[in-house]
């Protein structure tokens, strides 16, 4: 199903069903920091009437930095997603693929054209029909348990397995296969030096840069890209991971360097003092690491399921994996967002949050050292260890 609209003011308000007579304030800025006429609600509420005519339109209560959405039946909601922050489908495909029912299904079904916007051309509106997905944000989420934190941790482990056991040879992805990540790793480099100044995070810098091929020469995994607490759905009362959502920024990296998204789950904004983790991060974070380790042995002799593609994990060059965790961390917290920009290192006074976590985590322990004892080929986890084939 494809569809294309295009914009015709109203002098009506929108027949949606919302508690608020007023536009919420988070849905008001999200048009306004894309460029577009507040009125432009009307028309992506209009275009969700036409396709589903007997539904009752609700405004989803948590809206995402990125996108406009609309729920349109208990299971199904209509995304709306200007073209800097639009999903690339077969990242989309490949993702439920992988984890399954922790990514919802979707569907590209048409754009919003011709709509209005402030002092500038007409841009588009990407729409898509997603599943939607049980559970809450973590980022709603009033406070965690030990015992929640536990669980949410066990199961961010089998995620990051489930990637790696799907991973790709790195010599098997094209440079024209990989993402606007991915095929920029030693440009993204090359503009962190800008931190250069800094010298425990020029240090940091350093000794990734000495290492990059070594990470470009590990297993590439499909990776979330944006994993922080806003983008996870968990189940309020039990703390188990229920959902994956917002995959705009997904693309396939290096096996690491997505673990920036563990510290993230790890410890949460406190009011006056930024990101604190929290008391048992530690223990939750050797949790994460067993968890992973113990996974891998359970998959011995080609594992359960008869998947070909569930072997054994085999981690070649475990001083290699802690740098690309290194360098996830640089380049998610050490360069600065922008509304999707990413081309500028964060600046004192400017990004004083991102520069306090970029120092955080970095900072944080890492289980996999090159000071543990290694496998013969396999990674070295602090308690634990990976065998190879």
């Amino acid at each position: 199903m494809a569809t294309t609209a295009h914009y015709v003011p109203s002098t009506t308000r929108p027949a949606c069903a919302d508690e608020d007579e007023e536009l919420a304030p988070g849905i008001a800025a999200f048009f306004r920091r894309n460029g577009l006429c507040p009125s432009t609600v009307e028309a992506c509420d209009a275009s969700a009437r036409r396709l589903f005519p007997a539904a009752i339109i609700k405004r989803s209560p948590n809206q995402g930095y990125c996108s406009y959405t609309l729920f349109v039946s208990t299971d199904r909601l209509l995304q709306f997603r200007p073209e800097p922050h639009r999903l690339n489908m077969d990242i989309c495909s490949d993702a439920r693929a992988v984890f399954g029912a922790l990514v919802p299904m979707t569907a590209h079904i048409g754009s919003l054209q011709g709509i209005a916007m402030m002092g500038a051309a007409a841009p588009r509106l990407h729409v898509y029909l997603q599943e939607r997905l049980p559970g809450v944000s973590l980022a709603h989420m009033k406070e965690q348990t030990r015992e929640q934190r536990k669980r949410l941790i066990e199961d961010l482990a089998d995620v990051f397995v489930s990637s790696f056991l799907y991973r790709r040879p790195s010599e098997e992805l094209l440079p024209v296969l990989r993402g606007r990540v991915g095929a920029s790793l030693a440009w993204r480099l090359r503009l962190l030096q800008g931190l250069r100044d800094d010298e425990p995070l020029a240090q940091h810098i350093s000794a990734v840069t000495q290492h990059l091929d070594n990470i470009a020469a590990l297993p590439w995994c499909l990776t979330h890209g944006d994993l922080m607490p806003s983008n996870v759905l968990v189940d309020p009362a039990s703390g188990r991971l229920t959902g994956l959502v917002d995959w705009a920024e997904g693309e396939w990296l290096p096996l690491g360097l997505g673990l920036y998204g563990l510290e993230e789950l790890l410890g949460a904004d406190v009011a006056g003092r930024g990101f604190e983790y929290f008391d048992d991060h530690e223990e939750l974070r050797r949790r994460f690491w067993n968890r992973f380790a113990t996974l891998g042995g359970c998959s011995r002799g080609g594992g359960g399921g008869g998947d070909g593609r569930r072997r054994r994990l085999v981690l070649g060059g475990e001083e290699s994996v802690a740098m690309s965790r290194r360098l996830g961390i640089l380049l998610w917290r050490g360069i600065a967002f922008d509304d999707g920009r990413i081309d500028r290192v964060v600046e004192p006074g400017r990004d004083d949050n991102e520069i306090h976590k970029l120092r955080l985590f970095l900072e944080a322990p890492c289980p996999v050292t090159p000071d543990a004892t290694p496998s013969r080929h396999g990674l070295a986890v602090k308690g634990a260890s990976i065998a190879p084939n």
